[in-house]
């Protein structure tokens, strides 16, 4: 269950911003506006991603090695600039309300707020990778 919600934030983000997870619209407030999270403005690569996730989060990382679309929407987030990011977030979650309330629900719980802070660890370390 832990590895589908963060997988599906992940995939979210991937789409949205194109990790992690996610993954994360903004980390740490559920209540923030979309597209300001760390993971949203990382500069860092695919490679680089994947590598933190496995660190810092290696439950996400079994997950997206069991799902190679979520894997092709991470790199796709990867590539994009941030501007675009922010975008592509504001338009997913405009056309599909019901997922900023399923993350605030979720980020209401301590486990999720762990799993914010994970997703945050791997935007802070993605770039020693």
């Amino acid at each position: 269950m832990v590895s589908r919600f963060v997988t599906r934030t992940l995939a979210v983000t991937a789409v949205a911003a194109a990790v992690a997870a996610p993954l994360l619209a903004s980390a740490g407030v559920a209540s923030a506006q979309p597209g300001n999270g760390p993971l949203i403005h990382t500069t860092c690569s695919y490679d680089q991603l994947y590598a933190a996730i496995r660190t810092e989060a290696p439950r996400a990382a079994t997950a997206l090695d069991e799902r190679p679309a979520a894997q092709q929407k991470l790199r796709d987030f990867a590539a994009m600039p941030v501007e675009q990011r922010q975008q592509e977030l504001s338009r997913l979650l405009a056309e599909n309300p019901q997922w900023q309330a399923k993350i605030d629900e979720k980020w209401a719980t301590p486990e999720g707020q762990e799993k914010v802070q994970r997703m945050a660890r791997v935007a802070e370390t993605c770039h020693d990778y």
